[in-house]
């Protein structure tokens, strides 16, 4: 979890937008609610960057450690896991930082039989993989070496990397006392490299490492990521930064909320486009790693409740989640844990799940597309509020999500899947508001909190691959060529 921070780039251009989106948006409300858009998307010839096979994650805090969460007798976690395919999961948060090996350094405890719980449980998910959080606040040489050479052996291959820490450029920023303010990167006596070097060194005999884990974007920020990036080049075999695509502003509900995290930051392509060119240009080639948002959600501070767990997060995540594949980033693990309102998976905070989240939703219907590589599409006439990606397939022909996020328009969609697309499974995830709390579907059903879902996709025939469709208001629909 991370504290609120202003975003990089033009702060009153975002604002703007927010009014003009909620004018825009009353507009809408004064037309019929029937009234439907003859729109064309056009699907781009880049920039075709393969989709990790493991780009969908979810992200916790290290205290989940020490509940009853991550079992092999947790049926309903395993199932809705799997359901996801491939994934990576991520251990850290802010209490990686209070949590510590056997308990040294005056730190909550972690624990043998709880690594071995954490390992009885990826047993059960065996196409997921584990990026382990180590204490990077008050550990030692020793301590960081114990428990990562503990960890190795019980995760084998399903040990991803050890990250270091959590979100080290805020240490000392805001309520964040584990350094003071004079906290650098890599001068003075107060700084995160010299600390950092005899831990990586314990850690990486036992494993690769991966980091920073960085929170910001800001200024002072986001070269944290990118001078890591060139500094460690050599030890590290993934970058790895957070995001959240909003902060707290009004009430349950606020529409001014809402609307800021739809219409997502402006700034957020050029932003994941720089650190990704300078992870990438430091010798991380995608093949060995790239860079991955392994800690993101909608809102900062758990979430806001009426914004994060509605229905409108759902769509704002399948945009986002392009918006990273797009821009060359390797995958996206999005935190939970718990009751806060973003929560993908929520749970009792004692391992029982009581709801699903509407970001859970969004990583499903993403976890449905095949293998490929991401392209970008134009809608014509453009929509503020409406949205599509394509995916060139490895298989053949191009999958594509049409993302309805306006509320009062249906949009009459042409597309062509590819000339030798015959037919198409449609896939929709569908609601009924932006601030719908439950009952949103895929398939046409929902999924249950012990992880079972029972929906299905529809047959669209094409005539030379092309196909129409009408996506109504709060609907997101996926077309994969059969």
């Amino acid at each position: 979890m991370r504290i609120p921070v202003t975003y990089a780039g033009d702060t009153i251009m975002r604002r703007a937008m927010v009014i003009v989106a909620m004018l825009v948006l009353a507009a809408g409300f004064s037309q019929a609610r029937a009234s439907t858009v003859n729109e064309t998307v056009t699907l781009s010839s880049g920039p075709n960057l393969t989709i990790n096979s493991s780009f969908v994650g979810l992200s916790f805090e290290k205290k989940w450690l020490t509940v009853d969460y991550f079992t092999s007798t947790n049926t309903a976690v395993i199932n809705l896991f799997n359901m996801l395919g491939s994934g990576v999961v991520r251990i850290g948060g802010g209490t990686v930082d209070t949590y510590n090996w056997a308990g040294i350094e005056h730190c909550t405890p972690i624990t043998g039989a709880q690594v071995d719980s954490l390992a009885g449980f990826m047993k059960q998910v065996p196409n997921w993989k584990v990026i382990y959080g180590l204490n990077f606040a008050s550990n030692t040489a020793v301590d960081c070496s114990n428990e990562a050479a503990y960890v190795s052996p019980d995760l084998g291959s399903q040990l991803l990397g050890f990250e270091i820490g959590n979100e080290p450029d805020e240490y000392g920023v805001g309520g964040n006392t584990l350094r003071d303010s004079s906290f650098t990167y890599d001068t003075g006596s107060d700084s995160y490299i010299p600390e950092w070097n005899p831990l990586k060194i314990a850690a990486h005999q036992y494993g690769d490492l991966v980091g920073p884990a960085t929170a910001s974007f800001t200024a002072g920020h986001w070269e944290w990521t990118t001078n890591f990036a060139y500094d460690e080049a050599s030890i590290i075999s993934m970058a790895t930064r957070h995001y959240y695509g909003g902060v707290p502003s009004g009430g349950y509900g606020d529409p001014a909320t809402m609307i800021s995290l739809i219409t997502n930051n402006p700034a957020l392509p050029g932003d994941i486009s720089r650190e990704v060119s300078a992870v990438n240009s430091d010798g991380h080639s995608v093949a060995s790693g790239g860079l991955r948002v392994d800690e993101s959600g909608s809102i900062v501070n758990g979430g806001q409740w009426g914004v994060s767990d509605a229905f409108g997060s759902a769509q704002w995540a399948l945009d986002y989640m392009f918006i990273l594949a797009l821009n060359g980033v390797q995958g996206v693990n999005f935190h939970g844990g718990g009751k806060s309102a973003y929560c993908p998976i929520f749970d009792n905070n004692n391992g029982v799940v009581t709801r699903i989240g509407p970001e859970y939703y969004a990583l499903a219907m993403f976890s449905m597309i095949p293998a490929g590589k991401v392209v970008s599409a134009t809608i014509s006439p453009s929509q503020p509020f409406y949205t599509a990606y394509g995916v060139n397939l490895s298989s053949g022909g191009t999958a594509v999500l049409l993302n309805n996020k306006d509320t009062a328009k249906t949009m009459n969609t042409t597309v062509n899947l590819g000339s030798g697309v015959a037919s198409a499974t449609l896939m929709k995830l569908t609601g009924t508001s932006w601030y719908q709390t439950n009952g949103f579907t895929l398939g046409g059903a929902i999924i249950t909190t012990n992880g079972t879902w029972s929906g299905s996709g529809s047959t669209v025939t094409t005539s030379g691959g092309s196909v129409t469709v009408a996506v109504p208001p709060y609907n997101s629909f996926l077309l994969v060529p059969n």
